[in-house]
This record gives C-alpha cells, sequence and structure tokens, in this order.
C-alpha cells in the first residue's frame, strides 16, 4: 500500500486518556512513518527526559521468541548541541549514547510473526496491516507518558506510560465501528457482526463494573485477526485498552459467540489489573490466575457456562497445580510451565475467594478483594509482588489460606478451602457436598452455585 493513501485507510487502535500533564512532566514524543515495502517503521523521539544516559537499550525478547539481531537497522541522536550523529551499535539491542540526548531517529525491522497467534504480542507490519507495540520499539530506559503520531495526523494520543501505548493500522480490515465506547476492526473472515462483538463487550464490561468498579474514561479498542489454523485455537493480549485477538474459526456462529465471550471475560479482566495499574515488577501468575478464574465466575454469572464447568475447570487447575515439583519465582508468561503457574493462579484466587467469603457471611469475596486493591494502589509504582504479600499479610483472613513468595497457595491449605466451601473431592474431580452446613450454602451461593442453569444460546444463521 502506498504511504499516499495511507490516511484513508489508518485505524489507530490507541488508548484516549486525557493527561493533565505539566511541563515538567511533558510526555515523549513519538512520530511514526511506516514503510510498508521494507517492513520498517521509523520513529523520531522528542521530549525526551533530561536524564544522563551512557547507553541505551531495546527488547531482544517478547513472547517466548528472540527478536533478529538485525532487527534494530540504525539509531541516529541529536545532542545538546543540535547535531545528529549515528549512535554506536556496542551489540544488537544496545548502542552507546552522549550524557543528553534532545531527538533520536529509529528505524527498526518488523515483519509479521509466521506464527500467526504471536501477532497480538509483538510489533509487526504485513501487507497493510501493521501493529506497533511501543514496549517492544521504544529505548528500555524511557519512562513515563508518551503522545503519539502518525503522518498527516494533526492531533496526537498520549498513553499514560509506554507499556500501554499501541497503534494499529489495518489497511485491509472490515468493519470499523466506533460507537458507545468501543471500537471494533476485524482482519479475516468472521461469521459475527460487530453489533454482536459489541453486545459481547458491553455485557462483560458491565458485569465486571459492577464487582469491580467502573473504568475511568477512554474507549475500548478491539482488533479480531482470524487465523487459519484448525478450530479452537487462539491467543490475545492486551495492552493500555486495546484488545488485539489471533483466533482460529469455529464450524458455527453459536461457537464463535460463545469463544468470543470466553477470550472477552478474560482479556476484558485485564483492564482493570493490571492495565489500571502500575505496579512494578512481574506478577503475571497473580493476575493471569485472577482473570481466569473471574472469567469462570464470569461465565457462570452470565449464564455461558454452568456451575459444573466452573468445577471442571477448577479440578482441572487443583490437578495441575499440583504437579509443580518446585515453586518458581515468577517470570516469562512464555515459559514452559505457564500453564502450571497459570493453574497455580486460578486456585490461589479460588482460595482467596471463598476465604473472604466464608470469613465476611458473604458480604466480602473476591470481587471486592479486586476493588479494594485497585483503590489501594492505584497511581502506586512499588513492586508488585511485595504489595500483594503485604496485602495477604495483614489481612487475617487471607493471611491463613498461606500466599508465599510466589504469591501461589499453600498446599496444605487445600483441604481447609475446600471445606468452607462446601466442595468434595471424587477422585480427580470436584463435587458438591451431599448436605452443605448454613455456611456451605452461602459460600456456594456467592460462587454460582444454584444460577442460571440454562446456557444463553445465539441461533444458527
Amino acid at each position: 500500500m502506498s504511504k499516499t493513501l495511507l490516511p484513508s485507510f489508518v485505524f489507530l487502535c490507541l488508548l484516549v486518556s486525557v493527561i493533565h500533564a505539566s511541563s515538567k512532566d511533558k510526555p515523549i514524543s513519538v512520530e511514526l512513518t511506516p514503510n510498508w515495502n521494507r517492513s520498517r517503521i521509523e520513529m523520531l523521539l522528542s521530549e525526551i527526559p533530561n536524564r544522563k544516559y551512557q547507553a541505551i537499550s531495546f527488547l531482544s525478547r517478547v513472547a517466548g521468541t528472540d527478536f533478529k539481531s538485525d532487527r534494530i537497522v540504525s539509531v541516529e541522536i541529536k545532542n545538546a548541541d543540535g547535531n545528529w550523529f549515528a549512535a554506536r551499535r556496542a551489540s544488537p539491542f544496545v548502542f552507546i549514547v552522549p550524557d543528553e540526548i534532545t531527538s533520536m531517529r529509529i528505524i527498526v525491522e518488523i515483519p509479521a510473526p509466521e506464527d500467526v497467534f504471536r501477532r497480538p504480542f509483538v510489533s509487526w507490519m504485513d501487507g497493510g496491516n501493521g501493529a506497533f507495540v511501543l514496549a517492544d520499539l521504544v529505548p528500555i530506559e524511557f519512562e513515563g507518558a508518551v503522545s503519539v503520531r502518525l503522518p498527516g495526523r494533526d492531533s496526537h494520543q498520549i498513553f499514560p506510560n509506554i507499556e500501554s501505548g499501541f497503534v494499529g493500522i489495518f489497511g485491509t480490515a472490515r468493519g470499523g465501528t466506533r460507537r458507545n465506547g468501543i471500537a471494533i476492526r476485524r482482519v479475516g473472515d468472521w461469521k459475527i457482526s460487530d453489533d454482536e462483538i459489541e453486545t459481547v463487550v458491553k455485557e462483560v464490561v458491565a458485569d465486571y463494573s459492577q464487582r469491580f468498579g467502573g473504568l475511568e474514561g477512554g474507549e475500548i479498542e478491539l482488533v479480531l485477526i482470524r487465523a487459519s489454523e484448525a478450530p479452537g485455537k487462539w491467543t490475545a493480549r492486551t495492552v493500555g485498552s486495546t484488545i488485539i485477538i489471533s483466533s482460529s474459526g469455529m464450524p458455527f456462529e453459536t461457537q464463535e459467540m460463545q469463544r468470543l465471550h470466553e477470550q472477552m471475560r478474560h482479556e476484558l479482566f485485564h483492564l482493570w489489573i493490571p492495565n489500571s495499574l502500575e505496579l512494578k515488577g512481574d506478577y503475571a501468575t497473580f493476575y493471569e490466575g485472577f482473570a481466569l478464574y473471574q472469567s469462570l465466575k464470569s461465565g457462570v454469572a452470565t449464564g455461558r457456562i454452568r456451575f459444573v464447568d466452573f468445577l471442571s475447570t477448577l479440578s482441572a487447575a487443583l490437578r495441575i497445580s499440583e504437579k509443580i515439583d518446585s515453586r518458581p519465582a515468577i517470570g516469562d508468561q512464555w515459559r514452559d510451565d505457564r500453564e502450571s503457574l497459570y493453574a497455580a493462579g486460578i486456585v490461589s484466587a479460588f482460595a482467596t475467594d471463598v476465604s473472604l467469603i466464608s470469613a465476611s457471611g458473604g458480604r466480602r469475596s473476591s470481587d471486592s478483594f479486586i476493588r479494594e486493591f485497585i483503590t489501594r494502589y492505584k497511581g502506586s509504582r512499588e513492586d508488585a509482588r511485595i504489595v500483594i504479600r503485604e496485602y495477604f499479610s495483614r489481612n487475617a483472613d487471607l493471611n491463613r489460606i498461606g500466599i508465599g513468595d510466589d504469591l501461589m497457595l499453600r498446599r496444605d491449605s487445600i483441604s481447609d478451602i475446600l471445606l468452607k466451601a462446601g466442595l468434595r473431592r471424587d477422585g480427580g474431580s470436584l463435587d458438591v457436598v451431599s448436605n452443605p452446613s448454613s455456611g456451605q450454602k452461602r459460600v456456594l451461593k456467592v460462587l454460582g452455585y444454584n444460577a442460571k442453569a440454562k446456557l444463553i444460546q445465539m441461533p444458527i444463521r
């Protein structure tokens, strides 16, 4: 696609935030110029924080994939005297720079990953479609708010931090609905319409807003990328308020709607945690575990899944988590044992829920925990793992369940949790006890037992 035609096809997937920044806090300015023929993005950075730099570096690995050593094509620096010069490359992803930088020009080569299921996680360009994730394009050393502009656009879009920055250009996409605070773009063939997609998003957001509190303004951007793989496989990522999903098709529209609802329940949770927070460090096992668990609870509450499905998934998580041989520190979410770590995260979230419900007589739950946690740590840049451990240790009911330094449930706690929940293990599966006590009935009710038994179905067209 020629660059002269670009503005008519541009679809920006941007977090619309209002930031009242003083001149002291002025956002880093980033101007993006795509070179479609060479799959390269040129970035002009200005208003760079006034810090002393000896070197700058770029991510060399994202989503379990190592970037090619020649990905960073060039880096040019404008110094305090106003002179431009090429930065010296110390290694493929590290460049030597002068103490003071006023502007930078960076060219990065970002061809689309062959594995379409990696596309939600990295920057890429392919035939008029492109996704630009600032975190893997901008030097690691830079922090703070960022203002992004594309060629031909007078206005800038401001992101509160580099990690939340995402710009999408989808020249071959279909749809393009932008209304009611939801923007939708579909790449490839989908059996469902923008109206149906909007209905699912609104339903999940309404449920989560009631549980955790409302979101603070801004559009929710949704990009759906069709993958030509066997049915049932998908990956997704939420950057800022943009959700990118690569998903294979499903045979029928009802199945595609149910799959989309499952995807939305998980990914929309991330608009609350971690994306509404600025905590430091990697605590993916914690928030991914809660995302998976709350997705199950929401599915039961909205009639999308049955309580028996909830128990089936929880049973599987218990079996998987109990096979973890060691208690590793939280790390790369693409590590080989991430399934086990996330299973342990689901169990920890379940234990948190049951403990609070039981101790409060049903007045508190994991929903109120999430609401309170967000309120307490909104704007904090503390180490996430430290504040989570402290939060649990200060709460007598949560301290009893034994969340360790790895943010996982202590194994000897699970029997007591199941007893409080009125659940028993029948082989490897969970089931409700025959004659639950009044306390157990209270917990089961909050978990969703006896909730809508009939699944919501959509007609096949």
